[in-house]
């Protein structure tokens, strides 16, 4: 999925009125950029892990795929992939994912989030802010290992899974041109509405985590 909207965003400095500086992080918390279904509050909201602060950011250097595997490779999640070598030896500024930085706790980062996200790999980076403040090592979970398995699995998302991150990027209030495209590819899908060409948000289906101990995972890069 191509990134969209990356340039709409002020120089580190003052923060425009609009958005809300971020705040010192606490001790023992940590911040978490989320892509995907972690987006809306309906996630944490099942999970019970309850942030301290959310904010709308961009990952700059990095594109939105549709190509993580859990179970079998029945399942295709969202996924992060480093942007490729323009060939002049610097990554394209305008390439980004769009997404919400979280401050949240260590321990619910651990024993919450890295279960949820068994299948992917957690890692640090530094994303931006909608209002131009720059973050240092946030963390962020990487699908496949941060690898692109579209040519080896071929497969779309499900509409329960694009409707989460759709409506989780309403209310983030998240780039329009990044929701219109989410969007497209909701209502190209069962369940999209097509016909009045509308989502319902009011109605949003959380799958359970899958469980270690039952082994109920299994991973693309595993």
């Amino acid at each position: 999925m191509e990134s969209v909207g990356c340039e709409a965003h002020s120089e580190r400095g003052e923060v425009p009125k609009k958005f809300h500086r971020l705040p010192e992080l606490l001790p023992n918390y940590v911040w978490m950029f989320s892509f995907g279904a972690n987006i809306g509050s309906a996630v944490f909201k099942g999970t019970g892990v309850e942030p301290k602060f959310s904010s709308a950011a961009i990952l700059r250097k990095h594109c939105l795929k549709f190509n993580a595997r859990v179970g079998e490779y029945q399942n295709v999640f969202a996924n992060i992939i480093p942007a490729k070598n323009s060939g002049t030896g610097e990554f394209s500024k305008e390439r980004c994912v769009h997404g919400v930085i979280y401050m949240i706790r260590k321990v619910d980062l651990e024993n919450i989030f890295d279960e949820r996200e068994q299948c992917y790999i957690r890692r640090k980076v530094t994303v931006e802010t909608y209002g131009g403040e720059k973050v240092n090592n946030v963390e962020v979970y990487y699908g496949n290992n941060g690898k692109d398995y579209n040519k080896q699995f071929l497969a779309t998302p499900s509409a329960r899974y694009l409707k989460l991150i759709y409506c989780g990027g309403v209310e983030r209030k998240l780039d329009g041109q990044f929701l219109k495209k989410i969007k497209s590819l909701l209502l190209g899908l069962q369940g999209g509405q097509e016909g009045t060409g509308t989502v319902d948000c009011t109605s949003l289906k959380i799958l359970n985590t899958p469980s270690k101990q039952k082994n109920t995972a299994r991973c693309a890069w595993g």
